[in-house]
């Protein structure tokens, strides 16, 4: 038995708790009235005084209303679990409802259904095996008090008066009439019990499955990367998510209540008589499905923002509502616009770039015209001179239009996978070979770092970055280039050239301007180079990095996606 007492509950804490209160009060409750029906008996029958029966009556009475106020207390302070207490009070309560029988007439007498509460006490905290064992206590007490009682060892009658002795057959009776009641209850108690417990535990399942799906659709709504409003059938704010908080520049703690024309009035045009408890407008789209309006918030700024809107039906189809979808379209309609300013500028660096080529041919003549006319005999140094500013100026448009041509018209890089250490150092030694370099001071710290590149692209990176660095420096300064592996925040492998100058550095007002075509530091320069620069590094799927070092200079910082050796 005392096994079966162990059997785990399912029931909580708090409510085992609550229930052993409940069974305090109901055991004070049942004793309060046996002793008052007690009480009102011996005053309306005429007996008077105290006898032995009444003193252990009281006696057992006062030893219940003990023990019960003792638990009553104490059971607000008990931390641990409840099952040696539960099992200590279904003891007492059967030893009670013994000594009871006994006190009030032994075999003969009327309140051995008093063991019927334990039983059903059982039943409730145990699983229905613990009820029938109990049941089983409560029988071979009650046996044993008939038993001895039937041999003589018990008075039968404690006042002192001879009772005859009840006879086997009337012993044997009684023992199966009662042994059957108290299985019986033991049985119906426990199954009873047991049911319950199981519905209580299906419903807390239930329970929990309703709070997971409340709990996931409230993620959902929250989680939406679009914004999202809920209108009742009269237009007014039910739901309203963090997106669309953003969006319309409130919360939604204000908004919860409100007719939706006060917070988006940009929405009281169209959703004007709309009749959303029956839903007409929207399914036969009398109003819109999609638009854009522009809203403007309580900040004053405006957004342009598209709109969805769709019925919201209950689960018989009624439709009891609107929902709103919502987008913020800023990028989308920024993106908008550099697509056809890129398409504007496409076909004007089309045209640009035929234009160019076409007038390639002229300047060659007149190049050569000119080379021809300063070797002719007798030409004053005047002559030459103006000759020679023709030629030069001619190889100027010359290469301007060369680089014009690049930036319009960009060849495709053939991507191989190499080294970019290997690449930086030939450029380098490229550069020092050519004339003008020797009031410059090249160092290089070069790292192996893998990356697919096209060779010659990255090689006419490098040299318009060393030309620029040269050129910022009056070719006597220092340039510094170093290439390395770098590995950002967002655990991104990136192989990575420096090259940097101790020049003036990029004026202020330039800034981020200084990669924009036609853009440059220098009277003669065309500012191409460094859009070509982008170009190209884009095409690798690259970033160009512009910064200014504290003590001077620029750092030019080329970063192509980066691969394992």
């Amino acid at each position: 038995m005392e096994a079966e007492f162990h059997s785990k509950s399912s029931d909580s804490r708090d409510e085992q708790r609550r229930r052993f209160f409940f069974l305090l009060v109901v055991r004070a409750a049942v004793v309060t009235a046996l002793l008052g029906s007690t009480l009102y008996f011996n005053i309306h029958s005429g007996h008077k005084g105290l006898t032995l029966t009444r003193v252990l009556l009281y006696a057992l009475a006062a030893a219940v209303f003990v023990l019960t106020l003792v638990y009553g207390i104490w059971i607000k302070k008990i931390r641990g679990p409840l099952g040696f207490h539960l099992q200590f009070q279904v003891i007492f309560d059967v030893i009670v409802a013994s000594l009871l029988v006994y006190i009030t007439g032994g075999i003969e007498s009327p309140f051995t259904f008093f063991y019927a509460l334990p039983i059903i006490q059982t039943a409730v905290f145990f699983p229905r095996r613990a009820a029938v064992l109990t049941a089983g206590l409560g029988c071979l007490l009650l046996g044993g008090l008939y038993v001895l009682e039937n041999q003589g060892f018990l008075p039968v009658d404690l006042e002192g008066r001879l009772s005859p002795v009840p006879g086997a057959l009337r012993v044997s009776y009684l023992l199966a009439f009662n042994y059957s009641v108290f299985f019986a209850i033991a049985w119906l108690a426990g199954s009873l019990a047991d049911q319950l417990r199981q519905t209580g535990r299906e419903l807390q399942q239930t329970e929990r499955e309703v709070e997971s799906l409340v709990a996931l659709n409230r993620d959902i709504v929250q989680s939406l990367r679009s914004g999202l409003i809920a209108l009742d059938e009269n237009n007014r704010i039910a739901l309203l998510n963090p997106v669309a908080e953003t969006i319309l520049g409130v919360y939604a703690q204000q908004c919860d209540g409100k007719d939706v024309g006060e917070v988006f009035s940009e929405m009281k045009q169209f959703l004007g008589d709309m009749d959303t408890s029956s839903g007409r407008n929207l399914e036969s789209k009398t109003v819109p499905m999609r638009m854009e309006v522009e809203h403007k918030r309580q900040d004053g700024s405006v957004l342009p923002v598209g709109l969805t809107m769709s019925p919201l039906t209950s689960t018989d189809g009624k439709a009891i509502g609107t929902l709103v979808h919502m987008q913020d379209l800023t990028e989308i309609k920024a993106m908008e616009k550099e697509k056809k300013l890129s398409d504007r500028m496409a076909a004007v660096g089309t045209m640009a770039a035929v234009m160019a080529h076409e007038l390639r041919n002229p300047l060659a003549s007149m190049s050569g015209a000119s080379q021809m006319l300063k070797d002719v005999a007798g030409l004053s140094d005047a002559d030459k001179k103006l000759m020679d500013i023709i030629m030069r100026e001619t190889s100027r448009l010359d290469d301007l239009l060369s680089d014009f041509l690049k930036y319009a018209r960009p060849k495709d890089p053939k991507m191989k996978k190499g080294d970019l250490r290997d690449t930086v150092a030939e450029t380098l030694h490229s550069f020092e070979q050519r004339s003008g370099c020797s009031g410059l001071q090249i160092e290089s710290e070069l790292d192996p770092c893998m990356a697919f590149f096209d060779s010659d692209h990255i090689t006419q990176v490098l040299m318009n970055l060393l030309v620029n660095a040269e050129q910022a420096t009056d070719g006597c300064g220092k340039i510094f280039v170093r290439s390395y592996k770098k590995v950002d925040e967002n655990h991104r492998h990136w192989s990575v050239v420096d090259v940097s100058d101790d020049g003036p550095g990029i004026p202020p007002e330039l800034g981020e301007r200084i990669m924009e075509p036609f853009v440059t530091t220098r009277e003669r320069g065309t500012g191409l180079g460094l859009a070509i620069v982008v170009q190209i590094v884009e095409a690798h799927s690259g970033v160009l990095e512009v910064q200014g070092l504290e003590k001077g200079g620029s750092l030019f910082r080329v970063m192509l996606p980066g691969v394992s050796s």
